[in-house]
């Protein structure tokens, strides 16, 4: 997974592979200073021959400054590789998080998502710079300082070869433990981000209902179960500040035992003693950095799978390289045995679990290998078989058993029905076969549920149909480039979506070409303008977050006008003058008719009244098309339709 990660270094590679050299180089020189000191000791003070000790001395004073002048270098140039890093993780993820389709989206949680870009990609930050700086500059001192342990004192050098293993494999079984704990940590972190998120979008809500009390209990209830959680998960990593201290003193008290005895001896020199004493105090620093190198990088684990899970994510929706530049030209619509069910396998989960979609892909081949042994088992029956009258009956047994599992059955929308397959859940829409000519105005009208939305969202490719086609203009919408396909589709959504800026910022979201004239004229015909023109900055009056100082209808008509500044050949609507009230709706159905007759527009609605003077209507019911006609035509030959009609009207006449 790190060769995954480490590929998004890009223009920091440089950096990344200079700055262990360079450490490498400064570990050399930290090693030559006890060497240099030992030599100060012998030749110098034990012989009094000052010239050795200004020589010295000298020496170890040029060391220590080249040392110091490539630490304060490779700590520049290692965070440097490290924030490059992490930017470029940052800037990948969200652009895939851009060329994700609906479908994608709707498999993460928003706080994950979020959780995932922020504290997981500065967790792998810090643990790719702890990699490149201590993971390779403390092995080569532990290295080099061994050797020099080994050249002082070959019999004090095989006790150490024995301690430090020793002490890597209880801090690699330490590990093991800790990162079951950070891996639960991490999952309630995105819980607690999810909940955070969703109160904070909802808080007038919370307000509405008087449950900031109930909140901020239950958010304490979280909060508690994260901190547990972290003490847990850190109890193990504090535990090796004293293992190391431990450690320490027990190799400080034998490099002055162990050492002190060879002196006596005569077998080494107190310089040498000098030397052997700061060689082990090297090989316990770097071994107590290397477990805590060891240690960033093992609990890195669970960030780098969870940020590879969405870097890995092979968008549904995305250009083939055979495509050619259509565009939409008329705008014409048409459906062809479409049948679409939405992914039963809706979230991804935290990236730390094996997918459960590969688990029902198993169980579903073991489930076809079965039957496949149990129409060979048929067979083989049916060739043994001497009797006619045992013959035929094996016959019609093998003809049922191969048409029940039949990969290729009649109806397009059978096998997705079918429990599993494709990891679909239930069908929303079933054989839709459906002609929208160009530039007609089409209204769609059903109860909730009933797949008016999701046909919608299938004409820019928000969704994959799961058999059949839609084509634009004849053409398969998967034949277009998707940014000439949206180009020419405009939708409103059913939620109305502004950003934090300016009024003017929001629409040239439409077209960032579009001139303040081109702006105005599609906010007159969204009947926007007159109260835009009420604020005292007008079309520089800067919304807050998600709109929050417009009205809903307000919003709508914002967004309508935004699509508008698209100049679409298809304009769709969803529900979107729901907040409206009858006579503004009116007037946009009028300026939509008058201005734009050769775009097609698709009017989505619950209101009659918002499709009446459609050029044809289509009623949907549980995913199919009911019926399809002109309203009245349809007051007399469609029941569903009627009894929507006759409640609304009942309810205007009542109110």
């Amino acid at each position: 997974m790190w060769k995954n990660i480490l590929s998004y270094l890009k223009e920091n590679k440089k950096y990344a592979i200079l700055s262990p050299i360079l450490i490498s180089i400064e570990a050399v020189g930290g090693i030559l200073v006890p060497f240099l000191m030992g030599k100060l000791v012998d030749e110098g003070v034990a012989t009094g021959n000052m010239q050795a000790v200004w020589k010295y001395g000298g020496y170890m004073a040029l060391v220590v400054l080249i040392a110091l002048t490539l630490a304060l270098f490779t700590v520049r140039i290692s965070a440097k590789a490290a924030i490059g890093l992490s930017k470029n993780l940052r800037q990948a993820y969200f652009d895939k998080i851009q060329r994700f389709s609906f479908s994608t989206i709707d498999r993460f949680s928003t706080g994950s998502l979020v959780t995932r870009v922020t504290t997981d990609i500065t967790f792998i930050q810090n643990a790719f710079f702890l990699m490149i700086r201590i993971a390779f500059r403390a092995p080569v001192i532990l290295i080099l300082s061994m050797f020099m342990v080994f050249s002082i004192s070959p019999m004090l050098g095989i006790v150490f070869i024995i301690l430090i293993p020793s002490t890597y494999l209880f801090v690699i079984l330490m590990m093991r433990v800790v990162m079951k704990f950070f891996t639960k940590l991490f999952r309630k972190i995105d819980k607690m981000n999810v909940r955070v998120q969703e109160k904070l979008t909802g808080i007038r809500v919370v307000k509405t209902f008087v449950r900031e009390t109930y909140e901020s209990e239950t958010f304490e209830e979280i909060a508690e179960d994260v901190m547990k959680t972290q003490k847990k998960a850190e109890k193990f990593i504090v535990y090796l500040e004293p293992l190391g201290q431990v450690v320490g003193y027990a190799v400080a008290l034998f490099a002055i035992w162990g050492g002190g005895l060879q002196l006596l001896h005569g077998h080494i020199s107190a310089g040498e003693l000098t030397s052997f004493i700061s060689y082990s105090s090297f090989i316990l620093m770097s071994s107590i950095m290397i477990m805590m190198a060891f240690g960033q990088i093992i609990m890195a684990y669970a960030p780098i799978r969870r940020v590879t899970q969405v870097l890995d994510q092979e968008p549904e929706v995305k250009d083939e390289s055979h495509l050619l530049e259509h565009k939409v030209e008329k705008g014409a619509v048409e459906f062809v045995d479409v049948c679409f069910a939405y992914d039963a396998q809706k979230h991804l989960g935290d990236g730390l679990d094996e997918s459960l979609f590969k688990k029902k892909k198993r169980k579903r081949k073991l489930k076809k290998s079965i039957e496949y042994k149990k129409e060979n088992q048929a067979f083989t029956k049916l060739s043994d078989a001497e009797d006619e009258g045992l013959k035929a009956s094996l016959k019609e047994e093998l003809k049922n058993m191969v048409l029940e599992n039949d990969d290729l059955p009649k109806d397009p929308c059978q096998e997705i029905e079918k429990e599993g397959l494709y990891g679909s859940s239930k069908l929303v829409l079933k054989n839709i076969n459906l002609r929208i000519e160009e530039g007609e105005t089409v209204g769609i009208i059903g109860s909730t549920g009933s797949g008016k939305s999701t046909l919608a969202q299938l004409i820019p490719r928000l969704y994959q149909p799961k058999k059949g086609k839609v084509l634009i203009d004849g053409i398969d919408v998967n034949e277009y480039k998707v940014k000439n396909l949206r180009l020419g589709v405009s939708m409103v959504l059913q939620k109305n979506v502004l950003f934090a800026g300016t009024i003017k910022e929001n629409l040239l979201l439409g077209n960032e070409d579009a001139t303040d004239e081109e702006i105005k004229d599609a906010c007159i015909k969204a009947q926007a303008d007159n109260f835009i023109e009420s604020f005292e900055k007008g079309y520089d009056t800067v919304l807050e977050q998600g709109a929050s100082n417009l009205s809903g209808g307000q919003k709508q008509r914002l967004c309508i006008a935004r699509s508008l500044l698209r100049k679409p050949k298809i304009l769709i609507l969803d529900d979107s003058t729901s907040a409206v009230d009858m006579s503004t709706e009116a007037k946009i159905r009028k300026a939509l008719k008058d201005s734009y007759q050769k775009t097609t527009l698709i009017i989505i609605a619950q209101r009659i009244s918002s499709v009446v003077d459609a050029d044809k209507i289509i009623v949907m019911n549980n995913g199919e098309i009911d019926a399809i006609g002109k309203h009245d035509d349809l007051i007399k030959s469609n029941q569903i339709y009627k009894d929507v009609y006759s409640s609304q009207m009942e309810g205007t006449l009542n109110a």
